[in-house]
């Protein structure tokens, strides 16, 4: 078996099926082993951010997800979308190629390189941002792809390995080393018993427990466990669609002072709050401007944990979570249905029966991927319908990130309908990858809103600053332009219209919803006014 077989093969096994990127003079060799492979397909794209967004999204509805870049310009031009996945725990496999093995070792000047010989410099900027580094030989194939690929699964991190254009096709070796064996995130069992010990003190006289869901436990396949508590939930910014929001006894979003009727005090007033996989930053509290109970809360982490403020780990989450299970047994929720008053159809479109609309259109099994700004607002207090995939890039807050994951997520799941949810200045980072929609004939209905810029940075400052207007695109030409005459654009100025676009079939189709620019969700003011108070 050839090394790159043998990549491709390993990746294949963990569940990756297609590969993302562009192709550069460096990766050609190995991309044609990839053609020729019968479980990894390649998805070639417009450029190698909208490369990384993709793979992202991928990942998050597959469990692992993979992009090909070319040496320094290529591997650079993704690392952006690459810290994003870091910083919000996806697992991401980097294939950086390198110039061939000779010229390395004699330190030769090379094209895409920064005018010297240290062609390290990228992969030190890649130790950054990745859980792990590595550069593949013959003789280390085996056991630093094996250890690359465990890594990024068990620390749901991206991984970059480094193969130099010659290896791919050279044979791996028949007498291969043995693996290092690879531990997952393990506990101290003084430490988790400690944990446990303090956990249940708090447990015992809780009268008002609740949940406060971040998103790192879900990443760890955990969310299972945090709905078999039984206990109210609510979710954070980030946290929110990493559970299934029909199945708990459902709070809302938590936002500190910028939370809805009833959520706050639920929150704050809660003598045993339950804050698991929860990252405290200022998106998740409001600016700091929440004031949680911090006596008598239980922190939940990946690999550790704290209760009323004291510290215990190592404590993996898996454990902490079975522990707390112990304390508060298997409760029953309750059910509650929230109804919202629904416009007319004649009224004319705003944020607010815009977002009441796109969560009246949501179906059990689809994939809703929401890109930052007055999407993500808009959505944040609609509660989800069980079998509902939620990607949003809310930590990294890259704009631009929905399109190109709407794209992985939909060649991930091409029988699930895609909902893509993006505003007009988000569109113009990435608009290129409407045309690799078309191409893979994607199953995604994009709710484009066209509010004439950045409406979200004119709700925190300068409303009527230039720096807040964008370019007007003809959005009806632009599809045309990339996607054929196949693929139409609906425009949507009244309710009425955006109930019947929302309803018409399936396949690659785009809504364009016209919001005034200074209009924007009910929530996003709040925050906004949240924000500002707490900076004062």
């Amino acid at each position: 078996m050839k090394i790159g077989d043998y990549l491709l093969a390993e990746l294949a096994g963990r569940g990756v099926r297609h590969l993302f990127g562009v192709p550069g003079d460096y990766s050609l060799a190995f991309l044609d082993q990839v053609l020729a492979h019968p479980e990894v397909t390649w998805v070639g794209n417009c450029n190698e951010l909208n490369a990384g967004y993709a793979a992202d999204g991928y990942a998050r509805i597959s469990g692992l997800g993979a992009l090909s870049l070319t040496y320094g310009v290529g591997e650079l031009s993704a690392i952006n979308a690459v810290a994003g996945a870091y910083a919000e725990r996806v697992p991401l496999v980097v294939l950086g190629s390198l110039p061939a093995r000779r010229t390395l070792d004699a330190g030769r000047v090379v094209h895409h390189g920064l005018g010297d010989a240290d062609w390290r410099r990228v992969i030190r900027a890649y130790g950054e941002v990745t859980a792990a580094q590595t550069v593949l030989t013959p003789d280390n194939a085996v056991v630093e792809l094996t250890r690359a690929l465990d890594i990024a699964m068990t620390e749901r991190r991206p991984v970059y390995i480094g193969i130099p254009s010659d290896v791919p096709m050279l044979d791996l070796p028949s007498a291969a080393p043995a693996l290092a064996e690879i531990r997952g995130l393990t506990s101290s069992p003084g430490e988790l018993a400690a944990f446990a010990t303090a956990a249940g003190k708090l447990a015992a006289k809780a009268r008002r427990p609740v949940i406060l869901l971040g998103h790192e436990l879900a990443r760890l396949g955990l969310t299972d466990e945090v709905q078999r508590l039984g206990l109210p939930v609510a979710v954070t910014a980030i946290g929110k669609g990493q559970l299934d929001e029909q199945a708990v006894d459902w709070i809302g979003t938590y936002l500190g002072p910028a939370s809805g009727p009833g959520i706050r005090e639920a929150v704050e007033e809660s003598d045993c709050l339950l804050a698991l996989g929860v990252v405290f930053s200022d998106t998740e509290t409001a600016g700091f401007s929440a004031v949680l109970p911090e006596s008598a809360m239980i922190v939940v982490r990946p690999e550790n944990a704290t209760v009323a403020g004291k510290p215990f780990g190592p404590v993996a989450a898996a454990d902490a979570l079975r522990a707390l299970a112990q304390l508060f047994g298997t409760r029953t929720h309750s059910t509650t249905v929230t109804t919202r008053e629904r416009a007319a159809d004649t009224d004319k479109l705003t944020q607010d029966p815009l977002w009441t609309e796109v969560a009246a259109a949501i179906q059990p099994g689809d994939v809703v991927v929401v890109d930052q700004g007055t999407p993500s607002f808009g959505m944040l207090d609609h509660r989800l319908p069980s079998g509902v995939s939620y990607l949003a890039g809310t930590l990294w807050g890259s704009i631009g990130y929905s399109l190109p994951a709407a794209l992985g997520a939909a060649v991930a799941a091409p029988d699930r309908r895609v909902l893509l949810l993006i505003g007009d200045g988000s569109l113009q980072l990435t608009a290129q990858e409407l045309s690799t929609m078309a191409r893979q004939h994607a199953n995604i209905t994009v709710v484009l809103v066209n509010n004439a810029g950045y409406t979200i940075e004119r709700a925190i400052n300068g409303p009527a600053a230039v720096y807040n207007d964008i370019a007007h695109w003809d959005h009806t030409a632009l599809v045309r332009a990339l996607c054929g005459p196949n693929v139409q654009v609906r425009p949507a100025r009244t309710v009425g219209e955006l109930r019947t676009a929302l309803a018409a079939g399936n396949g690659l189709r785009v809504i364009e919803a016209y919001t005034d620019p200074l209009d924007v969700p009910s929530l996003l003011g709040r925050f906004v006014a949240a924000v500002g108070a707490a900076q004062h």
